[in-house]
């Protein structure tokens, strides 16, 4: 096979495969020196150097993520090694989708409007919420402690109990 129709149906499930690949497995598809493909593996490795296997794209078919981290992007003339993202709408006229940036935080509540294909091809992934929750659980246990320490020191808690 010399060349893949990209806009055919071949070339998406080509990419798809590509996308659920492993790294090693895309690193030996880049060595391998095959015209076409080879690229294609080579875009993802360089794609894929700030994120971990279990990494997400921010898009699957025609559904956009919620939370959406953006890798090595510029905004406002500086780049970023990381903007996290949250979805605020999407126009299917327009092929549009408009963002509102969680951090930095001097940036925090900013709408930007993005292409979907620039969403799609570009340096974007969904948000690792699962650290994100870990700290939540631990910043609420202290919470909880702090408010069960203050409680005691104040005396019995249990006689205005009915």
């Amino acid at each position: 096979m010399m060349a893949v129709n990209p806009s055919g149906s071949a070339y998406k499930n080509l990419i798809d495969y590509l996308d659920n690949m492993t790294i090693r497995n895309l690193q030996k598809l880049s060595r391998a020196k095959i015209k076409w493909l080879s690229p294609l593996a080579k875009n993802r490795l360089k794609f894929s150097e700030n994120v971990n296997e279990r990494a997400k794209q921010a898009v699957s078919g025609r559904k956009v993520h919620r939370y959406i981290t953006g890798f090595n992007l510029k905004h406002k003339g500086r780049k970023y090694k990381e903007i996290d993202f949250e979805l605020v709408k999407i126009d299917n006229k327009t092929d549009m989708v408009t963002l509102k940036i969680l951090a930095p935080k001097k940036f925090f509540g900013q709408k930007v409007p993005v292409k979907f294909r620039t969403l799609r091809r570009g340096p974007f992934m969904k948000t690792d919420t699962s650290k994100k929750m870990e700290n939540l659980e631990k910043t609420i246990d202290l919470y909880m402690e702090n408010v069960v320490y203050s409680i005691s020191e104040k005396g019995d808690f249990t006689s205005n109990v009915i």
